[in-house]
């Protein structure tokens, strides 16, 4: 328990380092510094600067991925859930954005050691999402649509701090609520209570009963 609690001091510090003076700037003796080891007995829980790093980036994205399911699964109607998701997007966007500007400045400098990843957690957000797009096709709370498509879709507010800044340049300096850009994208796929219940009746009957 003592080595996990220590691994995450570090992990904490170098975070909080790498935010402050960037990746090339901050060295293992500045963190064993601040966490009060040796830069040896650093080597005992990670054997360089990329696997600190890897280990912080790692971490923010699991929480991130973590959260999304979260959202995408906070309520029974799907176009809330929806919503959520592309609230908790934004949000953790636009502070991942502002917490690593620092970092974002040299990103040729440590992209090629996280890239593996940034892929990975692109690929599990996407598919999170085809995941609950699909079930809610299937429960009759959504029309069928191209999920992968879709799902692409809201991923750009996920990974790109420059979409924010178109959306708010077009409405004129207000940004769209997630409900507006949720309805903007899924507005004629949304079926309402009436349907579902019609579409159940036809799933079971092989027809629609029109009383």
């Amino acid at each position: 328990m003592e080595k996990i609690d220590r691994r995450l001091e570090i992990l904490e510090v170098a975070s909080r380092l790498f935010k402050t003076f960037g990746y090339k700037k901050t060295t293992l003796d500045d963190v064993a510094k601040e966490v009060g080891l040796g830069k040896t007995a650093l080597y005992h829980y990670f054997q360089s600067k990329e696997d600190i790093f890897r280990a912080v980036i790692g971490g923010n994205m699991s929480e991130s991925i973590e959260m999304g399911k979260t959202a995408l699964y906070s309520s029974d109607d799907i176009r809330t859930c929806l919503s959520s998701y592309v609230e908790q997007a934004i949000s953790h966007n636009r502070a991942m954005h502002k917490a690593n500007y620092v970092i974002l400045g040299e990103l040729k400098d440590f992209l090629p050691v996280i890239r593996d990843i940034i892929a990975d957690y692109m690929r599990t957000r996407i598919e999170i999402v085809k995941q609950k797009l699909s079930e809610a096709i299937a429960d009759g709370r959504l029309k069928p649509l191209d999920v992968q498509a879709y799902a692409l879709l809201l991923h750009i507010f996920d990974v790109e701090p420059d979409v924010t800044i178109l959306l708010e340049d077009m409405y004129k300096g207000g940004f769209p609520s997630s409900v507006e850009i949720v309805d903007a994208l899924f507005g004629s796929y949304f079926i309402q209570d009436a349907e579902t219940d019609m579409v159940k009746q036809r799933d079971n009957s092989g027809r629609i009963d029109a009383r």
